[in-house]
């Protein structure tokens, strides 16, 4: 369980880079997209988040959580197709 002592700890500690294959950014991608479209559709998966999210730090939410799933996703989406164009251009 990820507590709030350890992700503020672990924000402090985040490289500004961090160098993935590819291969791992797409496999993160649809991770992200299987995490969302579950958490999304399940209703029990939903009251299960719900109750996490009651003794999560203020501001997350159920919705927050899927939201930043789906816009995590794009991002790396993204950062995918910006790196196969520039890529081709030598």
């Amino acid at each position: 369980m990820i507590t709030a002592h350890h992700t503020a700890t672990a924000a402090a500690e985040t490289p500004d880079l961090v160098t993935l294959s590819g291969r791992a950014v797409a496999g993160l991608v649809e991770l992200l997209d299987h995490c969302h479209a579950f958490l999304d559709t399940h209703q029990t998966a939903r009251v299960a988040l719900e109750e996490y999210c009651l003794t999560s730090p203020a501001g997350v939410t159920p919705a927050w959580v899927i939201d930043r799933l789906a816009w995590q996703a794009l991002l790396l989406r993204l950062q995918l197709v910006e790196q196969a164009e520039e890529d081709r251009r030598g």
